[in-house]
């Protein structure tokens, strides 16, 4: 089919497409699964993220209005949020892990940058003096 529909109007922006997509998908979910009360999708873009929509909730009628819902869908998001703060803590002491290692490598390197500054150091003083370094 046209992505142009016979109005000529312009065609949808990628994002409302998306959206229809996922609202699909959690209307299918919710229809086979009857346990399912509501399905909440929070969308993350690379792009222009203050233009597009942060994401969607879909209700068994609809968007999520009843009180139900949306305390459902609150208490899941807390969950969801503990969850993405144990990840980012995790991440964080990866990262502290990995800047422990690179300190001692840099601490390693200045030492040797120190020790052959020594060495060039006392060679340049054996020359002064007369001497030859040897090679």
């Amino acid at each position: 089919m046209n992505p142009m529909d016979r109005t000529n109007k312009q065609p949808k922006p990628t994002f409302e497409k998306v959206f229809d997509r996922l609202r699909m998908a959690a209307e299918d979910a919710m229809r086979d699964c009857p346990e399912l009360r509501a399905v909440a999708v929070v969308t993350d873009w690379s792009v222009g993220a203050t233009d597009f929509p942060y994401g969607l909730m879909v209700g068994r009628n609809g968007p999520v209005r009843h009180p139900n819902e949306l305390l459902g869908l609150s208490g899941q998001t807390v969950k969801m949020l503990y969850r993405e703060c144990e990840l980012i803590t995790e991440l964080l002491g990866s990262a502290e892990n990995m800047a422990d290692q690179l300190a001692v490598e840099i601490t390693k390197r200045e030492q040797r940058l120190k020790e052959l500054d020594d060495a060039l150091t006392a060679r340049a003083r054996q020359m002064d003096d007369g001497g030859r370094a040897s090679a």
